[in-house]
């Protein structure tokens, strides 16, 4: 007490250094004669309890009391300090503060009570409207729920190492000059869709080391955002939705996670510089997650990932050759290069594709820009006289053009057809082959883009292009019959020469019928091709064939029968 006796009197004193002593009360001190005292730092002693201050010495603008082993704080403890603007309770044993312990219209800018024992703030910041820096960390705080709403001039808010379960809709939703928010280390397992809703100025927002699964759309709509950290956390999949509207965020640290998908979730980040995904459960990191251009992306680290090193990543090779590949990522797929270095790998290694290949084709895993891989196949020039043993399950385009097919079924040692061997197919290139007739039963139902020039075909293919929605076919270099039967066939290519790329060069086969010998197809009209049937013919409706498109007279298929016929120019 007798440094107490002495301060009483030093009307004049104005800072007062006290730390690193035995002090174990300020009571005389804080009710004493210190008008002038604005200053006081008392850290490291054996203080209890922060009892009332005043009514003479309220003066004071910064209290530091770090390190003692304050517990209780009383109701009113700086009710009359009206100029008190920083505070320093951290590393103490408090459990409560009461929000009538300030002054009404509290001056307090920074208030830190990180390393107590605090489990409510709920009313402690109630007179504090001007506070602008709050360290919380390290309490067994659970719930902010309504805790910040009263703080609208907060820049920075620390609440890492709590006991934080959720974070509530509009928990921040007064809170729009805060800047920096560190919420890690808590045990946060739920995100409300407007947890961070009216963070406008928010820049900094740190949750890594939590326990939620899914971002719920929280972190949409933060325009001034450019830190993002959720590393160490169970995140399963980022969303497309979940950066949306964030301009600003340039650096992402998820690594630490479960994340298997990250399809599409960057692509509207055009400021983007750092993404670390490293260990979590991701097969492939599409080109179609990143935005359009890549100018400022500078560091992605996918290293211990199950990654699968096919055409899916190739664009690490060509489009990111500038970007820096932390790290030395392993495949985990496909069979032939499991085990390999990613970036040990060249172009053609991530786009060559061995799984269902037959020896006479080439496979090449291609991008299909929708977050998954097609399989192009060419077996051309290979003298096969029948298909392929097998092809890869993905098979989009399949070229056997240049062979000597006669038909499409696989052959006495090869049970399955096409249909079923590449169910997916939709392109089909058969042309310079030896075929003379199509079975459409035998075309997977898929296919929209057939190529038959240079075959054996005498009949057009009517029953083909009514049973499939074809958007390309060639058909020239075909000895056709050109006859009666060929007129539907005629018919339709007029009303979708969009559809048969070389409709101008198909040519009918030389014959005894003069009319249509030698000549272009296309130039022949009913009276050519039906000689003899015209007037029956004339009495007949067209059949409803079936494309993809419109008929260049503006109609679909079913409303050419119905209606066009009649307003076409008859041939």
């Amino acid at each position: 007490g007798k440094y107490e006796d002495t301060m009483l009197s030093l009307i004049y004193l104005q800072e007062l250094l006290l730390f690193n002593n035995s002090i174990i009360n300020i009571d005389r001190l804080s009710m004493g004669n210190v008008p002038n005292l604005r200053i006081l730092r008392a850290a490291h002693n054996s203080i209890t309890d922060i009892r009332k201050y005043g009514p003479v010495n309220v003066a004071l603008v910064e209290l530091d009391l770090r390190h003692c082993n304050i517990s209780m704080v009383d109701s009113e403890a700086f009710r009359a300090l009206g100029d008190l603007k920083k505070v320093d309770l951290s590393e103490n044993s408090i459990s409560y503060i009461n929000g009538t312990a300030f002054y009404k219209q509290s001056k307090l800018e920074n208030f830190n009570a990180a390393k107590n024992v605090i489990i409510s703030v709920r009313d402690t910041f109630k007179n504090t409207q001007r506070l602008r820096i709050l360290n919380l960390s390290m309490n067994r705080i659970s719930d902010i729920t309504e805790a910040f709403l009263e703080l609208r001039s907060l820049t920075s808010l620390t609440l890492t190492m709590n006991e934080i379960q959720f974070v509530g809709d509009s928990t921040f939703e007064n809170s729009g000059n805060l800047k920096r928010l560190n919420l890690s280390f808590n045990k946060i397992r739920w995100l409300g869709k407007k947890s961070f809703k009216g963070l406008v100025n928010l820049k900094l927002l740190l949750m890594n080391n939590n326990l939620f699964l899914t971002l719920n759309g929280s972190l949409s709509h933060m325009p001034m955002l450019k830190y993002i950290y959720l590393e160490d956390n169970h995140l399963e999949v980022f969303k497309p939705s979940d950066f949306d509207n964030d301009p600003q965020l340039g650096f992402i640290y998820a690594f630490r996670n479960n994340l298997t998908s990250v399809n599409g979730a960057f692509r509207s980040l055009r400021n983007l510089q750092v993404v670390l995904l490293q260990r979590n459960r991701l097969q492939a990191v599409h080109r179609q997650s990143f935005p359009r251009s890549l100018n400022k992306l500078r560091t992605l680290v996918i290293e211990a990932n199950p990654i699968v090193c096919d055409c899916l990543l190739s664009w690490l090779m060509t489009e990111a050759v500038h970007v820096t590949k932390r790290g030395v990522p392993m495949c985990q797929g496909p069979a032939w290069l499991e085990g390999n270095l990613l970036y040990n790998l060249t172009l053609e290694n991530l786009t060559t594709w061995k799984e269902g290949c037959d020896p006479n084709c080439i496979c090449e895993c291609v991008d299909d820009g929708a977050f998954g891989r097609h399989v192009f196949v060419d077996c051309s020039d290979r003298d096969l006289t029948q298909l392929p043993a097998t092809l890869p399950a993905d098979t989009r385009a399949l070229d056997l053009s240049g062979n000597k097919l006669e038909s499409l079924d696989s052959g006495p040692s090869n049970t399955a057809g096409l249909a079923k061997k590449a169910p997916f197919l939709r392109l089909l290139n058969l042309s310079n082959n030896l075929l003379s007739s199509i079975d459409p039963s035998e075309i997977p139902q898929g296919t929209d883009e057939l190529f038959l020039r240079g075959n054996r075909l005498s009949r057009f293919p009517i029953d083909l292009v009514s049973k499939f929605n074809m958007s390309i076919l060639d058909l020239a270099g075909n000895p056709w019959s050109c006859d009666c039967e060929d007129y539907a066939f005629r018919q339709w290519a007029e009303a979708y020469t969009d559809v048969v790329e070389d409709a101008e060069e198909i040519t009918c086969a030389k014959g005894p019928n003069q009319l249509v010998s030698l000549k272009r197809f296309m130039d022949l009209g009913q009276k050519d091709l039906c000689p003899s049937m015209m007037s029956k013919i004339l009495s007949y409706g067209l059949p409803l064939l079936g494309t993809s498109g419109r008929s260049k007279y503006g109609c679909t298929r079913a409303e050419y029968a119905v209606h066009c016929s009649a307003s076409r120019k008859t041939t």
